[in-house]
């Protein structure tokens, strides 16, 4: 049976990126790159030694981040992100970050379900 579940990445979000980096490179062999990302700093990335990066690592800094534990997020890939929002409300959910610009990827947005568990919705570029 092939694969169709929209999970296309994964992010830690962490206080200590170095540690985190650490761990993982460490634990499971997962190669990291880099990416610089302007004003928002230099993103780290996770792939298998040869293959495409799968998620990366937020560092968390800032009063937004007190009293969150770190944490693993997920995202769900969609063609139409406004739809999604939409069938999201119509559902019960609630938009938590409206949708917002990750330059040269696409647009994000933290989705609630109506038990409270919270997932991303990206829209890529591609």
């Amino acid at each position: 049976m092939p694969n169709s579940t929209p999970f296309i990445w994964h992010e830690i979000n962490t206080p200590d990126t170095t540690e985190c980096k650490e761990f993982y490179t460490k634990c499971f062999g997962w190669e990291t790159s880099e990416m610089d990302m302007g004003e928002q700093g230099v993103y780290t990335m996770f792939a298998m030694p040869g293959s495409k990066p799968f998620g990366g690592i937020v560092q968390m800094s800032g009063e937004q981040w007190k009293d969150v534990p770190a944490h693993w997020a997920v995202y769900l890939g969609v063609d139409d992100i406004q739809e999604e929002i939409k069938k999201v409300q119509l559902a019960g959910g609630k938009v938590i970050v409206p949708p917002f610009e990750i330059p040269d990827v696409g647009l994000t947005s933290l989705i609630q379900d109506p038990q409270g568990a919270s997932i991303y919705l990206i829209q890529g570029n591609e």
